[in-house]
């Protein structure tokens, strides 16, 4: 089958689209995954709380110009427990938002934002459904011990430590915040 010269003219076009996509980011594009993320903290509930028991969320990264622009690979799980009751609250991070300067070096700050969903288990009662949860996060600032480091990389692992707080849910009433620290995943 003989192909058109429009045909192949397109063709032509979108190869050199990608050729030149693919190379935009030069040796400047760098990907990172971190681990760690929601890692410490504690949810509150109806005056109850309910204490961090498990979970090493990843969180990447990429270069975006200046840069480096945050995001997730996989859902993210982490559990609370209330020890008095063995009730436990377990939650979902499903998007996950920021940025810090770009550059492998020195200390940066970043910021940024989450979303997730939530249920609450308790013995003897029906679960409650937190369909929304709204938080941020962030790495302080430059007068606090929260940032990614980058002093002795590649020598030593670059970390971050980063804190981060439920701003709003729904149902209404799940509060908490608490911390994230890990390192850089080589």
């Amino acid at each position: 089958m003989k192909r058109k010269p429009k045909t192949l003219l397109i063709i032509a076009a979108v190869a050199v689209m990608l050729a030149g996509a693919t190379s935009a980011y030069g040796d400047d594009y760098t990907h990172e995954s971190w681990n760690g993320w929601f890692n410490s903290g504690t949810l509150t509930y109806n005056d109850t709380a309910y204490t961090f028991v498990a979970g090493d969320n990843l969180v990447d990264d990429y270069t975006d110009g200046s840069q480096d622009r945050f995001c997730l690979s996989c859902v993210a799980y982490t559990s609370f427990a209330c020890v008095e009751t063995d009730d436990t609250i377990e939650v979902r991070v499903s998007t996950f938002t920021g940025s810090k300067p770009t550059v492998q070096e020195d200390q940066k700050e970043g910021r940024g934002n989450w979303t997730g969903t939530a249920v609450l288990k308790r013995s003897g009662l029906p679960p409650v459904n937190f369909t929304t949860i709204v938080g941020t996060w962030n790495t302080g600032d430059e007068y606090d011990d929260m940032y990614f480091d980058y002093d002795d990389y590649p020598e030593e692992d670059a970390t971050y430590s980063a804190k981060w707080r439920v701003s709003n849910s729904d149902p209404e009433g799940l509060e908490g915040e608490g911390g994230s620290s890990g390192k850089l995943l080589e």
